[in-house]
């Protein structure tokens, strides 16, 4: 049986058709433009192939309430082209399929879960700090969420006191996505990439933040597995600061059987960046 995968992003549009063990046997990336013309470019690559499903993990924010008539609707998103557009209603009408949709990120935590650590694993937190920050949640197996996604980027931290940089959230002075995204990072100190890979100071900052999220996430859920993805993630530096500062966080207080240690319990993606189009895959083959 053959499965479709979408990884919908505000950039570009992974698309690829795989076996339901996940093997991709064809695959494909399109620059994401107007609505019309990358829609025409996905539905021309799949209508080569007899798909069964498909599974589609998507930029947001989006409408994941099944009750909701905008189900599957992409929201008031920052590409405001996209904006009001059912991505899953055209792709149902178009495929003449079964179609499973939700955010990119979820879609990544689950393709971590399910090719990644299902024999092992049951539960999981897949973090992303990229331009954004959001978070993907696997608990028992499944995917978490109430009427909405998870919006982890807005949670509240505690800043560093001689950190003055305002916030790039609009909404929250002091939150999440607003202190440790890459365009908080980017308008903060205006550094290239390896200009900050050599900057100790800001990485320890940054990963003060970040360490700050994952800890009420695992508080929270009390994963087995924390995995931290996205583009700042790519900093080599980065993640031993992290768990560091995790440490710090911690002073021992909380620990569980599952948590062999720190270095066990935060790790990188195993399926490094394609975490989502796998996810994707692994949603189509659950809508069989």
């Amino acid at each position: 049986m053959l499965i479709g995968a979408i990884e919908a992003g505000g950039t570009k549009f992974k698309c690829a058709v795989a076996t339901s063990s996940g093997v991709i046997l064809q695959d494909t990336t399109i620059k994401t433009t107007t609505v019309e013309e990358t829609m025409e470019k996905v539905l021309k690559f799949f209508s080569s192939f007899p798909i069964k499903t498909l599974g589609i993990g998507c930029f947001g924010p989006i409408c994941l309430d099944q009750t909701d008539e905008r189900y599957g609707m992409i929201l008031d998103t920052p590409k405001k082209i996209w904006a009001n557009y059912n991505i899953l209603k055209t792709l149902k009408d178009a495929l003449k399929c079964p179609v499973k949709i939700t955010t990119d990120v979820n879609a990544s935590a689950f393709g971590e879960y399910y090719y990644g650590y299902k024999k092992k694993y049951q539960n999981l937190i897949y973090v992303t700090i990229g331009t954004g920050i959001g978070g993907g949640i696997v608990y028992n197996g499944n995917l978490l969420q109430g009427h909405h996604h998870p919006e982890i980027g807005h949670m509240i931290l505690k800043r560093d006191k001689d950190d003055k940089y305002e916030s790039t959230c609009p909404f929250h002075s002091d939150c999440f996505e607003g202190l440790a995204s890459g365009i908080s990072l980017d308008k903060r100190y205006n550094l290239s990439y390896e200009e900050l890979s050599l900057r100790e100071d800001l990485l320890r900052r940054e990963a003060n933040y970040i360490a700050q999220g994952i800890y009420n996430l695992y508080l929270t859920f009390a994963p087995d597995k924390i995995i931290i993805g996205g583009g700042v993630s790519h900093q080599e530096k980065l993640l031993p600061f992290i768990r560091e500062e995790f440490r710090k966080l911690n002073n021992n207080y909380y620990t569980y059987k599952a948590v062999k240690s720190i270095e066990e319990l935060i790790v990188s993606p195993v399926l490094k960046d394609n975490s989502a189009l796998y996810g994707a895959i692994a949603l189509g083959v659950m809508e069989k």
